[in-house]
């Protein structure tokens, strides 16, 4: 199951993006390489994962073992196994957005060149600054190869970021449950059930 939805749900996702994704005009030669690079990279994690996960039954039985020690234990391992299965998600998101922010950065940088501004480290701000026309027509023509560039990118971002969130979403799930364990007043509620008259204060009977 983890398999299914961590590596091939990936895997036909990364291949829909490689094959005009919802009428998209993307760059087919960038976006070959990157889909082939990330399905490359799920191709050795999934043989990671399976030689992990061929010991299934002995990490269940370890999970089981553990809850001697209480649910929290079990939660806290699942939640564990949880975030090594889908490790490779992580990886994918942070190389998507270094690729994606680096881009958005020269692109940034190429338009203020276009307006004639340079940004003043030390200042900390934007001056006016006179290029030349060599210059000039470099930077037009960087930018309006990144600037074709940038949508292709922007989807794979936009897929591994979707795809962190949901692995976020559900580690923010255990942790909700994992607090919940903790700190729940088990005692009290059992004590206020079954031997209320220990509480101190419900005996207690004012004198009119």
């Amino acid at each position: 199951m983890i398999k299914n939805y961590t590596i091939e749900y990936l895997r036909l996702a990364v291949d829909w993006l490689m094959d005009t994704p919802a009428g998209l005009k993307l760059n087919k030669e960038l976006d070959q390489f990157l889909g082939e690079l990330f399905l490359w990279l799920i191709q050795i994690w999934s043989i990671v994962l399976a030689k992990i996960f061929s010991y299934t039954n002995e990490i269940i039985y370890s999970v089981g073992i553990a809850g001697i020690l209480g649910a929290s234990i079990s939660l806290s391992l699942t939640n564990d196994l949880f975030s090594l299965a889908t490790l490779h998600i992580h990886i994918f998101y942070k190389v998507a957005s270094k690729i994606y922010y680096w881009q958005f950065s020269i692109l940034l940088s190429l338009f203020n060149l276009l307006r004639g501004k340079r940004r003043n480290t030390l200042r900390n701000r934007l001056d006016s600054f006179e290029y030349n026309l060599d210059q000039l027509l470099l930077g037009t023509i960087i930018f309006t190869l990144l600037i074709f560039l940038y949508p292709t990118t922007g989807v794979y971002y936009i897929l591994f970021s979707l795809s962190r969130l949901a692995v976020i979403c559900i580690q923010v799930t255990f942790d909700l449950i994992l607090v919940f364990l903790n700190q729940f007043p088990y005692f009290p509620l059992i004590i206020r059930i079954f031997h209320k008259e220990q509480l101190p204060g419900l005996n207690y009977k004012y004198n009119i």
